[in-house]
């Protein structure tokens, strides 16, 4: 699937590659392309059906995670390359 923003006419590519299994929850997996000019980003993103659970990924370019994002049980989880951890109380 493409996505294109309307002000800049950029597209976001979004790949669904399958199903994985995080912590118990079954959870569809894609892959996101960005395609910003000067900016060579990856994201996974990883939600279950409910849209109760997700989890995102930042990859910079050698591959390395970072930046981890998830919410699951009604908290956010936020992890920056530096393993700083912050959570959330989405409640």
């Amino acid at each position: 699937m493409d996505i294109a923003n309307p002000q800049t006419g950029e597209i976001t590519s979004k790949e669904i590659v399958g199903i994985e299994t995080v912590d118990g929850v079954e959870m569809c997996k894609s892959f996101i392309d960005p395609n910003t000019d000067g900016v060579d980003l990856k994201m996974t993103y990883m939600f279950s059906e409910d849209g109760e659970t997700v989890e995102w990924m930042y990859y910079d370019a050698n591959g390395n995670i970072i930046s981890h994002i998830s919410v699951k049980d009604g908290t956010m989880t936020m992890t920056d390359m530096a393993c700083n951890v912050n959570s959330y109380d989405l409640t």
